[in-house]
C-alpha cells in the first residue's frame, strides 16, 4: 500500500510503502509482562461479575472459573 504525505502544504510530496517499511532495531517497545489475577480476585470476577455474560464463550476468556478453591 503506498501512500503520499508532505510535511508543510507547499513542499514536495514523499511516497513509500508502508508495508515494506521496517522499524530500525531496537526503536520498538518493549513488552510489558502482565502479572496475573490473584484467587481471590478471580473467583470475585466468576461469581459477581460472570453471570452478566450473556455469550457463553466470551465469558470464559473474560471470567474463567479458577482452579484454585476457595
Amino acid at each position: 500500500m503506498s501512500k503520499g504525505f508532505s510535511s508543510v502544504a507547499n513542499s514536495q510530496e514523499i511516497r513509500f510503502n508502508r508495508l515494506k517499511a521496517r522499524p530500525e532495531t531496537g526503536c520498538l517497545p518493549t513488552v510489558k509482562v502482565i502479572p496475573p489475577l490473584d484467587p481471590k480476585r478471580q473467583w470475585y470476577l466468576y461469581d459477581n461479575i460472570a453471570p452478566f455474560f450473556i455469550n457463553e464463550v466470551v465469558r470464559d476468556i473474560v471470567c474463567l472459573k479458577p482452579s484454585t478453591p476457595k
